[in-house]
């Protein structure tokens, strides 16, 4: 009887193998894919909350809506402010970030007249 390994026996293991591999890179760019979204959606919640920190440093008068603007610095990154006047003295804020068109974060706030940080 002579000693190794068939041609099928060392074919199953090829392909064994590569079942495990395939499914190890699998998740290892599954993982590479959701840690690139979860850094996109912490810049623009980051940037959302800049934007209404900015906001709250400008007289009552003077706060807005603000058309889809791109954001200084971060190339893919937009942003949009909705200011709409609830009752006299109070308005609602809402800041969108987007990325690359699609919305990552929103924040909503208040301002009334005379509020300071």
């Amino acid at each position: 009887m002579e000693e190794g390994f068939t041609l099928v026996e060392v074919l199953l293991t090829i392909a064994l193998l590569s079942l495990v591999f395939l499914a190890v890179s699998n998740f290892f760019l599954n993982s590479y894919s959701a840690l690139f979204y979860s850094r996109r959606v912490s810049v623009a919640n980051n940037l959302t909350q800049l934007k209404i920190e900015e906001l709250g440093l400008r007289e009552y008068k003077s706060i807005n809506s603000k058309l889809i603007s791109k954001v200084d610095g971060e190339l893919d990154y937009s942003y949009k402010i909705i200011v709409r006047e609830i009752k006299k003295g109070v308005k609602e804020v809402k800041v969108r970030v987007y990325w690359k068109g699609d919305l990552k974060a929103q924040l909503l706030t208040f301002y009334g007249k005379g509020s300071n940080w």
